[in-house]
């Protein structure tokens, strides 16, 4: 594999935008075929020839395009070869459809080309992709019925980029159960250097539409703060977004007007039975070396009719105002967790 993960890392560049042409010079093409071929155990036959240093420097246009041979010899020899696994995932995002559902696998060629990926034609900057024709007929008509871009380009990795460049807007294997703290806070600092001025207009638009002042958890005291909100700089907080449900006594972590008194003393949260989304993003919010964060079921008083609908009625804004959404997306109800 080491063949084919040097060629990456020393060719291929940024993430190209959609619309880029394809590869257009075809003048004195050299040979992208190596003689003899590498000896990667995890490339197959046809892949093994092929010379990636020499196809992403010199590009291949459309009408070059290298055979790869059958989408049924590619499927076949997804389970021996990474390249072919590449190539039939960048086959199935532009489709749209799993492979396994075409039948007609045995007629579709598959070939191999470049898109250029920069204007500046000093640089080797272009992305292998893919060509499998004759494209199914379903396939056919599930792109004309969609008004979405679709991309047949091989997908670079964070692991795959060239040394010296940032891997931040890359995509990358996610570990099961585990999110990148440091990564998150890149990106923080990312929207800090280069917008900051247009995210805090809108922050401050929107907490001067919030009535009056705003609840919200205090993770290093452990209790709830009501503070003033509308001025100048808003208050600097995260919010959650996450499904409800799944909790049999919701009373033991809500807030109330029986216990929103205790609340907000300090250690006022201490020994509520939050469900564990709520945990984990208090718990994420302090590793971010954040402090405030805003939960609905915790920052608005659930059995106050008039505080209930005030808070409700500005939820828009709340969320607007928040530096940071934290959205629990992987779960179903509120004891899923953060992963």
């Amino acid at each position: 594999m080491q063949h084919l993960k040097t060629a990456f890392q020393n060719l291929w560049s940024e993430i190209p935008h959609q619309g880029r042409s394809a590869e257009s010079e075809s003048s004195a093409l050299p040979s992208f075929y190596l003689e003899p071929p590498s000896s990667d155990k995890n490339l197959c036959h046809i892949c093994t020839r092929l010379d990636f240093s020499t196809i992403l420097q010199h590009g291949i246009a459309v009408r070059d395009a290298l055979p790869l041979g059958t989408l049924y010899s590619i499927t076949s020899n997804t389970n021996i070869c990474a390249f072919c696994r590449l190539v039939l995932a960048a086959i199935e995002k532009s489709w749209r459809i799993s492979i396994a559902a075409v039948s007609s696998q045995e007629s579709i060629e598959c070939s191999l080309y470049c898109l250029r990926v920069s204007e500046d034609t000093s640089r080797s900057c272009r992305r292998l992709a893919v060509i499998a024709e004759p494209r199914p007929q379903e396939v056919l008509e599930r792109q004309l019925d969609s008004a979405e871009s679709t991309s047949n380009a091989i997908q670079l990795l964070a692991d795959d980029v060239p040394v010296g460049r940032g891997k931040v807007h890359y995509g990358r294997l996610v570990p099961e159960r585990k999110v990148s703290i440091g990564l998150v806070k890149e990106w923080m600092e990312i929207c800090g250097e280069y917008h900051r001025e247009q995210c805090e207009r809108e922050r401050e638009r929107c907490a001067k539409k919030i009535p009056g002042f705003l609840r919200v958890i205090d993770v290093l005291e452990n209790r709830i703060r009501s503070v003033a909100v509308g001025a100048d700089v808003p208050l600097r907080y995260l919010a959650l977004s996450y499904v409800w449900g799944g909790v049999q006594n919701v009373s033991m972590y809500q807030t109330t007007r029986g216990n929103v008194g205790q609340r907000l003393e300090v250690g006022g949260l201490e020994g509520v039975e939050f469900p564990q989304t709520i945990k984990d993003a208090m718990q994420l919010v302090a590793e971010l070396g954040e402090r405030y964060l805003w939960v609905d079921a915790v920052c608005i008083i659930q059995d106050d009719d008039e505080d209930r609908s005030a808070q409700i009625q500005a939820m828009d804004v709340v969320y607007g105002a928040s530096m940071l959404t934290i959205v629990a997306a992987g779960g179903g109800d509120a004891r899923a967790g953060l992963p």
